[in-house]
């Protein structure tokens, strides 16, 4: 055997010598395999918190353009907007353009090629763009300070124009439903742009023309480029034909040649990480991307290995774009191989210096173990009186005089070894039984210490990503206890609110709500909270600056193992903006743009609420409606033209108003024709006399500017319930008596009863 042929030095030294150079490679080799999984896990982390960052963004973006084309489509739909009447879209559009950002162009083309588009511009100021019958087949461009203005003509960007050619126009016919254009380079403003196309129709669902709403991608390529991303990494965004829709670096998504300029694709990009990244992700390949879920790849890169992580973005529309993030993995840790070799090359100094050590020591004691290995050879063979170095003072010493003590005990012993024997065979026995139970019970002890460990190591592992996730979130997250007061709270609530920790800890969270607001209704919640129940819904809360906010809450009661509730954590995110462009799309469809009265849908509402409130059994007479028709304002637009037209219909719908209670709706359905509601009357005679009111207020001359302008009013009455028991019913009768008294002589009133015509 191979120990029979080694030294006893060499025995010692070279399991030792083995088991440290194992050891230290170990390490070395662990150290570089834990640094690249760290580093993966953090490149992945910071990848899909740009991800949602971008994603959140780029939604926003398209669906503020898409609402836009939505709002003029349901304005057309309702009556509210002529889309023959170019001033009013004019007016419509140069609101509309200051919504959002997003959508810096909305115009409107029709089947005659007729075309009407407003145009913010990027800090050039607001153009119209105009063409009708009144310009010859000439699109002519006008930079305007309000609507209407026609005093400054811009020649560049005038001239010929064909409407239905323009792509978003064909779209949208052809289609006969919304969508977005294929993304295109803005000639004037030198911006990838694409356009929502969406078919108009009028009030009788009859297709009248389409509408398009510009997106410039530029504001993307800017949100991009504040993306921190890492020191060489890379974010951009790209569609499926792998061409580029915008990056986080400075170069344009489009090339220039000596003939033209197109789009640029991501494999031909300057930047390496971008065309290489691109290149892999658009091979089969290499990726298999689907909206939601998220893709890893990795590629040699100049100064080490670059992890890519790519998702594609489902938007609708036949939009699928794929975001990407580049990232070297030298950017997030230092250089892990280097960190290894240095860890091996100071484990092995350690083994030198451990080994030298060693055999300084063994070959002091190898001449007197020598001497007591050959006389205990000796004293095993039965020699019992054998020469022992027992004259040294140190172990050795004390060992050899051991052996001589041992040697004089066992001659005295072997009498009795027999007798002993067998006693001692039963007591081995009994003790190994006793080591067997005791080892049986150790190894049950050790498995569950194991299981405790590797649990608690998992909890802890949940808590850090927990952490992680709770500390770089944008939403505000409240912890608090049993008794209402506040625990803990993260940085996105600071950012929310203005409060930092210190400022709210152990107070209520009641303390943001807007006073204004029902007491009853936050303890509802509360007891709803107490019973186990989680809430949801939107709030509206104050700032420390006092600034209210609407925030879409998520409060979730957390029980202890006994089911008390022992806590509470609330997760809210800030709606405002939201809520804002709801109510005022809200508005915008309540409200007539025009005269500021009730808008038609709005008014059809009311009045099916006032039939069914009042009930089939009411009392005849207790509310009347009146239609409305103006005498004579045809003449007034045909001879001096809409903007006069408008600005006697804003007046005439002033002077309703003060014909009328507050109570009293009143609204315009549309041209010239207006309804009213009066309600709480004692009979019919009491509508007529409202009837006689508004005609002596409408006959009185309306100036504008140098000009008297007169027009007249008629009137048709329906009395509730004996003209008409239902909303359709009453605004039936109440038009076909304004139509009788019409035939009479306009400027009056009449009321239908019994198949005939009761005029004043």
């Amino acid at each position: 055997m191979l120990s029979r042929r080694l030294s006893l030095r060499a025995l010692l030294a070279i399991p030792f010598l083995v088991q440290a150079l194992v050891l230290a490679a170990a390490i070395g080799w662990l150290s570089y395999q834990a640094g690249q999984l760290a580093v993966d896990r953090l490149a992945r982390q910071l990848a899909e918190n740009i991800f949602s960052r971008i994603e959140k963004t780029t939604n926003g973006h398209l669906r503020d353009s898409r609402l836009i084309a939505e709002t003029v489509r349901v304005a057309a739909a309702a009556g509210q907007l002529d889309t023959d009447d170019f001033a009013a879209l004019e007016r419509y559009f140069f609101h509309l353009t200051q919504v959002t950002p997003a959508a810096p162009y909305i115009y409107f083309g029709n089947p005659r090629g007729d075309f009407i588009g407003v145009d913010r511009g990027f800090g050039e100021g607001v153009t119209t763009r105009i063409k009708n019958a009144g310009t010859a087949g000439t699109r002519y461009a006008y930079r305007i300070d309000a609507p209407g203005d026609r005093s400054r003509l811009i020649p560049e960007q005038s001239g010929k124009f064909d409407t239905l050619s323009r792509p978003w126009y064909r779209q949208a016919m052809q289609t006969g439903a919304a969508g977005w254009t294929p993304i295109y380079l803005s000639p004037v403003k030198r911006v990838l742009e694409m356009t929502q196309a969406m078919p108009i129709a009028d009030l009788h669902g009859d297709i009248v023309g389409a509408v398009g709403v510009d997106v410039s991608l530029g504001y993307l390529s800017q949100f991009m480029r504040g993306l921190s991303v890492s020191p060489h990494g890379v974010a951009f965004l790209m569609e499926p034909s792998g061409e580029l829709v915008a990056s986080s670096d400075s170069s344009d998504p489009f090339t220039k040649t000596r003939l033209a300029e197109r789009r640029m694709l991501a494999a031909a990009s300057a930047n390496p990480l971008i065309r290489e990244a691109a290149m892999r992700l658009l091979d089969p390949g290499e990726a298999r991307l689907a909206a939601g879920n998220s893709s890893t790849l990795s590629f040699p890169g100049k100064d080490g290995p670059v992890q890519v992580v790519a998702q594609q973005l489902g938007h609708g529309d036949g939009l699928h774009w794929i975001v990407a993030v580049a990232i070297p993995r030298a950017d997030l840790t230092p250089d892990t191989q280097s960190i290894a070799y240095r860890t091996l090359a100071v484990c092995l100094l350690v083994l030198g210096v451990m080994l030298a050590f060693g055999l300084f020591i063994l070959r002091r004691i190898r001449v007197a173990i020598g001497q007591l290995t050959r006389a205990a050879e000796k004293l095993g063979g039965g020699e019992w009186s054998q020469p022992l170095p027992t004259e040294r003072k140190d172990e050795i010493g004390k060992l050899a005089r051991a052996f001589a003590t041992m040697s004089e005990k066992l001659r005295h012993s072997m009498a009795t070894v027999s007798t002993q024997n067998e006693a001692l065979t039963q007591g081995t026995l009994l003790l190994e039984g006793t080591v067997a139970a005791r080892t049986a019970e150790l190894h049950q002890q050790n498995e569950r210490l194991r299981q405790e460990v590797a649990e608690r190591a998992r909890i802890e592992l949940d808590i850090r990503k927990l952490s992680n996730i709770v500390e770089q979130t944008d939403d505000s997250i409240i912890v608090f206890d049993a008794e209402r007061k506040i625990e803990y709270v993260n940085p996105g609530f600071e950012r929310l609110t203005g409060y930092t920790l210190a400022e709210v800890a152990g107070r209520s969270p009641d303390f943001l709500h807007v006073s204004e607001l029902e007491p009853a209704y936050y303890e509802a919640i509360w007891i709803q909270l107490a019973g186990g129940e989680a809430f949801g819904g939107v709030v509206v809360d104050r700032k420390k600056n006092g600034e209210r906010y609407h925030a879409a809450v998520t409060i979730t009661p957390i029980p202890n193992k006994d089911g008390k509730i022992v806590s509470y954590i609330s997760v809210a995110k800030d709606v405002t903006e939201r809520e804002r462009v709801g109510e005022q799309m809200r508005q915008m469809l309540e409200v007539d743009r025009l005269t500021g009265l009730m808008s038609r849908p709005a008014f059809t509402e009311r009045l099916q609420r006032q039939v069914a409130s009042a009930g089939a059994d009411a009392p005849p007479g207790r509310f009347a409606l009146l239609f409305m028709d103006l005498d004579g304002f045809k003449r007034i637009n045909d001879e001096y033209g809409h903007d006069t037209g408008d600005r006697v219909l804003e007046v005439v719908g002033r002077r309703l108003r003060h014909c009328l209670r507050d109570e009293d709706p009143v609204a315009r359905l549309g041209g010239d024709e207006f309804v009213a509601l009066l309600s709480d009357l004692h009979g019919a005679a009491d509508a007529e006399k409202v009837a006689n009111k508004i005609i002596d207020e409408i006959n009185r001359p309306i100036m504008l500017s140098t000009n008297n302008h007169h027009v007249g009013i008629t009137v048709g009455i329906a009395v509730f319930p004996d003209d008409g028991a239902d909303a359709e019913g009453l605004l039936s009768r109440a038009d076909q008596a304004m139509y009788a008294a019409k035939k009479r002589g306009k400027n009056t009133y009449a009321r239908l009863a019994n198949s005939r015509a009761i005029a004043s």
